[in-house]
């Protein structure tokens, strides 16, 4: 890694959250599936089928890039039926 920098991270949210998604990011490339049941997928200590699952559950209390990095980088969607399915929050937060 060296001098590289990871240019789609923010300093809005914490560094945590960028691991977990560069992990999951990673790991759907190298495998193609995305890991969606708790306990199943740990990858460097991290449960990324838990941090997926809390992502679709509470997508309302992620910032607008954060949703866009899920949705079109990893392909994670609200889960159905949440307030935030089938709308699009445009608010800055």
């Amino acid at each position: 890694m060296g001098n590289r920098w990871d240019l789609g991270w923010c300093p809005v949210w914490d560094t945590g959250w960028q691991r977990c998604f560069r992990l999951t990011q990673n790991l759907l490339q190298d495998c193609g599936v995305l890991p969606v049941a708790a306990g199943k997928v740990i990858v460097q200590g991290e449960d990324l089928g838990r941090w997926v699952t809390a992502h679709r559950h509470g997508w309302e209390q992620l910032l607008p890039a954060q949703q866009w990095l899920l949705e079109s980088v990893l392909g994670i969607e609200p889960r159905p039926g949440s307030r935030a399915a089938g709308t699009k929050d445009t608010r800055l937060r």
